[in-house]
């Protein structure tokens, strides 16, 4: 059988006040419950931990020994507890995004500052990668949540437009484009264009028309 959490407060309790009263007090248990829960506490360890006398209760050599033990183990289960609700909170943790390198580098920045002020235990890591990656890394678990364009495996993510984004068509001084209020594609692909990767989602975006 092993020492329950229960049994160690009430040995702390007893050795820092000298007195089960004082300690049941500060407990909020009977004295007979803080007997029992010791009496447990030392058939677990093998030993006695507290001599009695009418003076008080003082620890033994072996219960002075076990102090500082008892005091940590109840450190960390504290400890341990609060992280857990913290958890639960959403108070700590960690999120991991992939997203695109125009998002990356634009609205996200602002974005995640805003967020690392309300939530400031929340860890956050950032894979700058292209559109296929990022279908990759969130089907896969790699990634919590990615900012990209819809992706080509639908079944494996579920996608929800956050905005939307249109093409614009930079052009020279003069050029007969500039005449126009809007540029069909077709329009647009009589004159030669400078282009972008071909591993880019704004390049299979343009190709696909």
């Amino acid at each position: 059988m092993q020492p329950s959490i229960r049994q160690l407060k009430a040995f702390v309790a007893i050795a820092e006040f000298g007195s089960f009263v004082e300690a049941s007090e500060r407990l909020h248990m009977s004295q007979p419950a803080l007997s029992i829960a010791i009496r447990k506490l030392e058939e677990c360890v093998g030993g006695v931990l507290f001599n009695r006398s009418p003076r008080g209760v003082q620890l033994t050599p072996e219960g002075k020994f076990f102090l500082p033990t008892a005091r940590r183990l109840i450190g960390d289960w504290d400890e341990a507890l609060g992280d857990l609700g913290e958890l639960f909170n959403k108070q700590r943790g960690k999120i991991t995004l992939a997203a695109l390198p125009t998002l990356a580098a634009g609205f996200l920045p602002t974005v995640l500052a805003d967020y690392r002020r309300r939530f400031p235990n929340i860890a956050i890591s950032v894979h700058d990668v292209l559109a296929s990656q990022v279908d990759d890394l969130v089907s896969d678990h790699r990634a919590d949540i990615g900012l990209s364009v819809q992706p080509l495996r639908a079944e494996a993510t579920h996608f929800e437009p956050l905005v939307e984004d249109y093409f614009v068509a930079v052009c020279p001084d003069g050029h007969p484009l500039l005449a126009m209020d809007t540029v069909p594609w077709e329009a647009l692909l009589r004159y030669p264009i400078i282009g972008v990767s071909r591993l880019s989602s704004t390049r299979a975006a343009i190709e696909s028309v």
